[in-house]
Order: C-alpha cells, then structure tokens, then sequence
C-alpha cells in the first residue's frame, strides 16, 4: 500500500445535552471506508468532557474524499466540528491469505 496514511476522526458523542448513537457516525464510515478500527474514549471540548470515538483508516484515499467523509461525520453527529489527523505510513501490506 504505496502511499498510505494513518487517518484518524475524532467525534463528540453529545450534542448539547443529546447523546449521539456511535452508529450513526459508523454508518456514514461504512459508506467511504470497506474498513476501520473505532477507539471509544473520552475527549474535551470547550472545557467540557464528553465520550468520544476515535475512527481510525488506513486509506490512500485523497484530501477531498477525507474532507467529504469529515464533513458527513460533522452534519450526522450534530457537531460543531471534527478533528481529523493524518500521518504518513510507508509501505505497508494487507495480508488476507
């Protein structure tokens, strides 16, 4: 996998005081991404903890299609944003056999 990256979403699981169904945002990665691993865990927003999932991709998808999938994660969750890093990984391989 020539040119891969590790890209991680950090989503909010509250939305003013509603919880959010961690599927929704699964949903939407499904739809973008045949894989994944999701991290549960508890982040910090404007001074205030709330849990929070880490979606973890190895992709070697472009800028635009990360952004529209950032983007979709957003509007799904009911945030005001969502984080997203990416690191370089090399060459890397996918065994299946």
């Amino acid at each position: 996998m020539k040119g891969a990256r590790v890209v991680r979403f950090y989503c909010g699981l509250m939305a003013g005081s509603d919880q959010v169904d961690k599927q929704v945002y699964l949903d939407v990665v499904d739809a973008f991404f045949p894989g994944y691993t999701v991290f549960e865990t508890e982040g910090r927003w404007e001074g205030a903890s709330e849990p929070s999932i880490v979606i973890e991709v190895i992709t070697g998808a472009d800028e635009g299609y990360v952004v529209a999938a950032a983007k979709a994660l957003r509007a799904v969750g009911r945030q005001s944003a969502v984080l997203v890093t990416e690191t370089a990984l090399g060459d890397s391989m996918l065994i299946t056999d």
